[in-house]
């Protein structure tokens, strides 16, 4: 026990030795720029689920940046007690998972440890973390990036371990890109993902192009995935985006093309990689609590969103269209076969900036998911859903302001003919910069929901309070308590099932 716990102690000694080194460098030579800043985020839960588990969770992200000059070093430590996701522990809690030294000069940089980057929006190469999914995807090794006129690069190599600690994903790559006359941005890149468990070694080949013509952007990349034991065999994936902006007014095209191979397709969801959805990401709370889950491996579709904005009034439209590939077709279709998805929303939005703000939210999607049997094929749910909503913010004083949001949905099962409606009711108080205080109610007619608690036996709902507190100018505290409805949390393609739940929760946000 005495060993074990001088080891502890013998290895956080050793990994602040470099900030020790690094501050008496600094007073050696006062003309060197010796900055420490960090940031902790603590997540904790105590509760029950459905079936009476208890259910209890602690997260703990303790971030130090140390800053010398042109060098720079970052650790990060992490408490997993265990994790809310996947109930993962971590029976070390001198764990410092991220860790990297960069020196960057000029219009180069070299970093050895962990590293994050996305290279043609993330189709070509892209790593992420979110936290609050328990995803990571991100490398340890070594990253160089450099800039010469019009001539960009990069490579790296390094090591992944997916969230479950026990798939190490192996991975190299190069990029090249040169800005020609009149804005026009031409890249390349080479990423070659190594043998391992879950696949043979992938060959990625792709290449981006973007360009500007006054307020016009375009964008496109295009990568193909190639299996080394099989280099007939490949897949592919598109991406292009347009934009234009004017006065007071804009435009959005999205186009997605994806027969992935490594995210989701054949070789399952697979690191080195984070294609963008071509799918809204926000819009009213009840409809996003049921987000699109992607088909990365066979998808085809589009998005057009509008904005205008005049005086104090601000407008913006989405429709978005997506569908598994018929055959070699380019656009999305309706067939059932195909799972396919289509989306529509309206946000109006009049703020006069002084004591009052409202918002009108309106939208509608369908969702098939088709599953082929040998038999022949059937769909396992088919739901419509019809959402409507508006916010209120009136500015009581200077200080003061009060907040009311209201929503309502249809959902239609076509499964079985059936249609229920959805409720979401939420007040809030807000004391600037100081606190807020949040009551929600949520309710449902689903008569397969579960948790919460039940009004007649057919209508379930969901009270729930939040108290958020900004003290000492650089520590914010959230306090939730009440039930949580269950479902899937989303973020860029990425979904984790959460729990319904019946607690308190806090999450601790310190800025060092």
């Amino acid at each position: 026990m005495m060993l074990a716990s001088l080891n502890r102690h013998c290895f956080t000694v050793i990994i602040l030795i470099p900030f020790l080194v690094l501050g008496s460098i600094s007073l050696f030579n006062p003309a060197l720029s010796f900055t420490i800043t960090g940031q902790n985020e603590a997540r904790y839960a105590r509760g029950q689920l459905p079936n009476g588990d208890d259910y209890n969770y602690f997260e703990n992200y303790l971030e130090i940046n140390a800053n010398l000059d042109k060098l720079r070093f970052y650790i990060r430590q992490s408490y997993l007690l265990p994790s809310e996701f996947d109930g993962r522990w971590q029976t070390d809690l001198n764990v410092f998972n991220k860790r990297y030294i960069e020196y960057s000069q000029d219009e180069f940089l070299i970093r050895g440890g962990d590293f994050y980057r996305n290279w043609g929006r993330g189709l070509l190469f892209g790593t992420v973390e979110y936290t609050d999914l328990n995803f990571d995807t991100g490398l340890q090794g070594v990253l160089i990036e450099s800039s010469i006129e019009n001539f960009e690069g990069a490579l790296f190599r390094g090591v992944e371990t997916d969230t479950g600690k026990h798939i190490q994903e192996i991975g190299e790559g190069v990029r090249l890109s040169y800005r020609f006359p009149h804005n026009i941005r031409l890249g390349a890149a080479y990423c070659l993902l190594d043998v391992v468990d879950r696949h043979p070694r992938v060959n990625r080949y792709g290449m981006e192009i973007e360009t500007e013509f006054g307020p016009v952007s375009l964008f496109s990349a295009y990568t193909s995935d190639k299996l080394d034991t099989d280099p007939t065999q490949y897949n592919h994936g598109f991406y292009g985006a347009a934009s234009m902006y004017g006065s007071g007014w804009g435009a959005l095209f999205d186009y997605k093309d994806y027969r992935l191979l490594t995210h989701g397709g054949k070789l399952g969801r697979t690191p080195l990689q984070y294609p963008p959805t071509a799918l809204p990401e926000v819009t009213m709370y009840l409809l996003d609590h049921h987000p699109r889950q992607m088909h990365f491996g066979d998808e085809v579709g589009w998005q057009i969103e509008f904005t205008y904005n005049y005086e104090y009034w601000d407008v913006s439209l989405n429709v978005n269209q997506s569908s598994q590939h018929d055959g070699n077709s380019i656009i999305p279709k309706q067939k059932q076969e195909l799972s396919p998805y289509q989306g529509y929303f309206i946000h109006v939005e009049r703020d006069d900036f002084s004591s009052k703000r409202f918002v009108l939210q309106g939208g509608f999607h369908e969702d098939i998911e088709f599953i082929q049997t040998a038999a022949g094929g059937f769909s396992p749910w088919w739901f419509k859903r019809t959402g409507l909503g508006v916010i209120y913010e009136h500015q009581l004083t200077d200080e003061y302001s009060l907040t009311s949001d209201v929503q309502i949905m249809k959902v239609e099962d076509k499964r079985v003919d059936d249609s229920f409606i959805d409720e979401y009711l939420s007040l809030s108080l807000s004391h600037s910069p100081d606190y807020s205080i949040t009551a929600s109610f949520e309710f449902s007619g689903d008569e397969n929901e579960s948790g919460g608690m039940s009004l007649d036996g057919s209508t379930t709902y969901w009270p729930s309070g939040e108290l958020t507190v900004n003290f000492l100018e650089r520590h914010q505290l959230r306090l939730f308590i009440g039930h949580e409805r269950g479902g899937l949390r989303c973020s860029g393609g990425v979904c984790r099932k959460v729990n319904p739940f019946k607690g308190i929760k806090f999450t601790l946000n310190s800025q060092i």
